[in-house]
Protein backbone atom coordinates (compact mmCIF):
# COMPACT_ATOMS: atom_id res chain seq x y z
CA UNK A 1 0.00 0.00 0.00
CA UNK A 2 1.19 3.18 -1.22
CA UNK A 3 0.35 5.26 1.85
CA UNK A 4 -2.35 7.16 0.26
CA UNK A 5 -5.30 8.24 2.15
CA UNK A 6 -6.18 8.59 5.31
CA UNK A 7 -5.72 5.16 8.34
CA UNK A 8 -9.11 4.36 8.32
CA UNK A 9 -9.53 4.67 4.36
CA UNK A 10 -6.24 2.19 4.41
CA UNK A 11 -7.92 -0.41 6.86
CA UNK A 12 -11.02 -0.07 5.20
CA UNK A 13 -9.18 -1.12 1.83
CA UNK A 14 -7.63 -3.84 3.32
CA UNK A 15 -10.50 -5.64 5.08
CA UNK A 16 -12.25 -5.68 1.54
CA UNK A 17 -9.38 -7.46 -0.02
CA UNK A 18 -9.57 -9.84 2.99
CA UNK A 19 -13.31 -10.27 2.46
CA UNK A 20 -12.50 -10.78 -1.50
CA UNK A 21 -10.03 -13.70 -0.64
CA UNK A 22 -12.48 -15.45 1.67
CA UNK A 23 -10.62 -14.52 5.24
CA UNK A 24 -12.68 -12.05 6.67
CA UNK A 25 -12.13 -8.69 8.53
CA UNK A 26 -10.94 -10.69 11.83
CA UNK A 27 -7.86 -11.86 10.15
CA UNK A 28 -6.28 -7.90 9.92
CA UNK A 29 -4.49 -8.42 13.03
CA UNK A 30 -3.48 -11.83 12.76
CA UNK A 31 0.23 -12.89 12.36
CA UNK A 32 1.64 -15.15 9.83
CA UNK A 33 2.77 -17.46 12.36
CA UNK A 34 -1.10 -18.36 13.15
CA UNK A 35 -2.19 -19.00 9.75
CA UNK A 36 -2.25 -22.31 8.04
CA UNK A 37 -0.36 -22.75 4.87
CA UNK A 38 -3.95 -21.92 2.89
CA UNK A 39 -4.97 -18.87 4.49
CA UNK A 40 -0.89 -17.87 4.46
CA UNK A 41 -1.52 -18.14 0.58
CA UNK A 42 -5.09 -15.85 1.01
CA UNK A 43 -3.43 -13.43 3.26
CA UNK A 44 -0.80 -13.12 0.44
CA UNK A 45 -2.95 -12.63 -2.55
CA UNK A 46 -5.24 -10.02 -0.13
CA UNK A 47 -1.69 -8.08 0.17
CA UNK A 48 -1.27 -7.91 -3.16
CA UNK A 49 -4.87 -7.07 -4.22
CA UNK A 50 -5.12 -4.24 -2.19
CA UNK A 51 -2.75 -2.16 -4.37
CA UNK A 52 -6.12 -2.80 -7.30
CA UNK A 53 -3.09 -4.64 -9.81
CA UNK A 54 -4.27 -5.09 -13.58
CA UNK A 55 -1.95 -8.68 -12.97
CA UNK A 56 -0.86 -10.37 -10.41
CA UNK A 57 1.79 -12.53 -10.49
CA UNK A 58 1.64 -16.01 -8.78
CA UNK A 59 4.86 -17.84 -8.60
CA UNK A 60 4.33 -21.09 -7.37
CA UNK A 61 1.43 -20.26 -5.47
CA UNK A 62 0.20 -23.89 -4.64
CA UNK A 63 3.03 -26.10 -4.71
CA UNK A 64 3.47 -26.17 -0.73
CA UNK A 65 -0.01 -26.93 -0.41
CA UNK A 66 -2.34 -30.19 0.34
CA UNK A 67 -4.10 -31.34 -2.68
CA UNK A 68 -7.98 -29.57 -0.99
CA UNK A 69 -6.30 -26.12 -0.30
CA UNK A 70 -5.09 -26.69 -3.88
CA UNK A 71 -8.19 -26.90 -5.16
CA UNK A 72 -10.18 -23.58 -3.34
CA UNK A 73 -7.11 -21.26 -4.49
CA UNK A 74 -7.41 -21.98 -7.97
CA UNK A 75 -11.02 -21.62 -7.22
CA UNK A 76 -10.65 -18.23 -5.52
CA UNK A 77 -7.66 -17.30 -8.43
CA UNK A 78 -10.86 -18.00 -11.09
CA UNK A 79 -12.89 -16.06 -8.74
CA UNK A 80 -10.85 -13.48 -8.38
CA UNK A 81 -9.87 -12.54 -12.24
CA UNK A 82 -13.51 -12.59 -12.49
CA UNK A 83 -14.51 -10.28 -10.20
CA UNK A 84 -11.28 -7.75 -10.63
CA UNK A 85 -10.92 -7.91 -14.31
CA UNK A 86 -6.85 -9.44 -13.75
CA UNK A 87 -4.73 -10.95 -15.30
CA UNK A 88 -2.40 -13.42 -14.38
CA UNK A 89 0.91 -14.32 -14.67
CA UNK A 90 0.90 -18.71 -13.01
CA UNK A 91 4.21 -19.77 -12.52
CA UNK A 92 4.70 -23.51 -12.07
CA UNK A 93 6.48 -26.35 -12.36
CA UNK A 94 2.83 -28.44 -12.53
CA UNK A 95 1.77 -28.23 -16.18
CA UNK A 96 -1.43 -30.11 -15.46
CA UNK A 97 -2.74 -27.70 -12.57
CA UNK A 98 -1.90 -24.98 -14.75
CA UNK A 99 -4.43 -26.15 -17.47
CA UNK A 100 -6.87 -25.42 -14.64
CA UNK A 101 -6.55 -21.77 -14.37
CA UNK A 102 -4.69 -20.51 -18.04
CA UNK A 103 -6.02 -20.23 -21.00
CA UNK A 104 -2.41 -20.03 -22.72
CA UNK A 105 0.72 -22.08 -21.47
CA UNK A 106 4.05 -21.50 -22.33
CA UNK A 107 6.68 -23.99 -21.20
CA UNK A 108 10.07 -22.64 -20.98
CA UNK A 109 13.24 -24.48 -21.19
CA UNK A 110 16.74 -23.17 -19.58
CA UNK A 111 15.11 -19.75 -20.15
CA UNK A 112 13.80 -19.70 -22.97
CA UNK A 113 10.06 -20.25 -24.27
CA UNK A 114 10.15 -23.82 -25.81
CA UNK A 115 6.32 -23.86 -26.72
CA UNK A 116 3.56 -21.54 -26.59
CA UNK A 117 -0.09 -22.08 -27.10
CA UNK A 118 -3.62 -22.30 -25.73
CA UNK A 119 -3.99 -24.79 -22.33
CA UNK A 120 -6.85 -26.98 -25.26
CA UNK A 121 -4.64 -27.95 -26.94
CA UNK A 122 -3.18 -29.74 -23.59
CA UNK A 123 -2.08 -32.98 -22.94
CA UNK A 124 -3.63 -34.71 -26.43
CA UNK A 125 -0.95 -35.35 -28.77
CA UNK A 126 1.50 -33.18 -29.22
CA UNK A 127 1.52 -31.75 -32.82
CA UNK A 128 5.05 -30.91 -34.75
CA UNK A 129 5.88 -28.28 -34.16
CA UNK A 130 5.93 -28.76 -30.29
CA UNK A 131 9.96 -28.81 -28.51
CA UNK A 132 11.17 -31.73 -27.92
CA UNK A 133 11.16 -30.69 -24.05
CA UNK A 134 7.43 -29.76 -24.10
CA UNK A 135 7.05 -32.92 -25.18
CA UNK A 136 8.67 -34.77 -22.77
CA UNK A 137 6.72 -32.77 -20.38
CA UNK A 138 3.29 -33.38 -21.61
CA UNK A 139 4.47 -37.28 -21.80
CA UNK A 140 5.44 -37.45 -17.43
CA UNK A 141 1.92 -35.35 -17.45
CA UNK A 142 0.30 -38.21 -19.29
CA UNK A 143 2.58 -41.27 -17.52
CA UNK A 144 1.93 -39.78 -13.89
CA UNK A 145 5.33 -38.54 -13.71
CA UNK A 146 4.50 -35.25 -12.49
CA UNK A 147 1.62 -36.85 -10.06
CA UNK A 148 -1.67 -36.45 -11.58
CA UNK A 149 -2.61 -39.84 -12.33
CA UNK A 150 -2.88 -40.70 -8.73
CA UNK A 151 -6.54 -41.19 -7.27
CA UNK A 152 -6.17 -37.93 -4.97
CA UNK A 153 -4.95 -36.09 -8.26
CA UNK A 154 -7.31 -37.16 -10.64
CA UNK A 155 -10.51 -36.61 -7.92
CA UNK A 156 -8.64 -32.86 -7.48
CA UNK A 157 -8.73 -32.58 -11.19
CA UNK A 158 -12.61 -33.51 -11.80
CA UNK A 159 -13.39 -31.28 -8.74
CA UNK A 160 -11.81 -28.20 -10.62
CA UNK A 161 -13.09 -29.07 -13.80
CA UNK A 162 -16.18 -28.77 -12.69
CA UNK A 163 -16.02 -25.20 -10.70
Amino acid sequence: MSGEGTAATRKAQVEEALDSVRLGRSFHHRCPGDLSGGERQRAAIARALVNQPSVLVCDEIISALGVSVQASIIGLLRTLRKEHQLAMLFVTHNIALSRHIADCLAVLNKGSIVDYGPTTEGAGEPEARIHAYAHRRRAEVLKGKLGLVTNRRRKQARTLRHQ
